[in-house]
């Protein structure tokens, strides 16, 4: 058994300290027909920190406030480096697009979410077949 090295626990950073972007497979939901066109496309993403997260999902916010709130749009927006998209793109942007986006951020920044299995399970394969 070898001890665990921090270069793989921690996320990649420049010598300024930010996270580098990642070049990764766009997840989609197999099952979702309107994703299908989507398969096989890769995006460049920062990873998404638990406590950022916690951050913007924490914030109390009136009822109002939370209707006016695009989450997606504010995680494609910040984390999603290439393509990069403008707050018009986002808000035209195809909701089937938009998810598929935001759970390759979640799922590329080790964060809990519910995939389709076939997706997780291709993405563990890509990342077996790299070693």
């Amino acid at each position: 058994m070898a001890i665990l090295t921090k270069e793989l626990a921690l996320f990649a950073r420049d010598e300024k300290g930010d996270l580098l972007p990642i070049e990764v497979e766009l997840l989609i939901d197999e099952t979702d027909e309107s994703q299908k066109e989507y398969a096989g496309s890769t995006i460049v993403v920062v990873p998404l920190m638990r406590g950022e997260l916690k951050r913007t999902l924490g914030t109390v916010m009136s009822e109002e406030e939370k209707e006016k709130k695009d989450l997606d749009g504010e995680l494609i927006g910040k984390y999603c480096k290439n393509p990069a998209f403008t707050e018009q793109e986002i808000i035209q942007m195809k909701p089937s697009f938009a998810t598929a986006i935001v759970n390759t951020i979640l799922f590329h920044s080790g964060l809990n979410i519910k995939l389709n299995k076939k997706a997780a399970l291709k993405e563990k394969e890509t990342e077996f077949e790299k070693n």
